[in-house]
């Protein structure tokens, strides 16, 4: 009976790579700085796609969004760690984000 059983049930699922908590909260950080200054990710818009579209409209998008968001898929899917440099540049569009919806209110 458990031979039956084991030979029915589908193997486990492999574990994938974690994403670490900074690489997360990382990327919450940028989706919210993004909503507070008027430009939210649509659902149905990739966060490259929506830095793209925020670099080439006349929106406030920060210097260095698009780096950012590349370096958050290479630390995503690329199997390259966040790293304090990534912290960075994180902090740095984030003060750009912050220092622009200051000057457009």
């Amino acid at each position: 009976f458990h031979l039956r059983r084991r030979l029915r049930s589908p193997p486990p699922a492999a574990p994938g790579p974690a994403a670490s908590p900074a690489l997360l909260s990382a990327r919450e950080r940028l989706l919210a700085a993004l909503a507070r200054t008027g430009n939210p990710r649509p659902p149905t818009r990739t966060l490259r796609e929506h830095a793209r579209t925020l670099a080439t409209s006349s929106a406030s998008a920060a210097p260095g969004l698009s780096e950012l968001v590349e370096r958050l898929y290479r630390a995503s899917f690329g199997r390259t760690p966040w790293s304090p440099q990534d912290e960075d540049v994180l902090i740095g569009v984030l003060r750009s984000l912050a220092v622009g919806s200051e000057l457009d209110a």
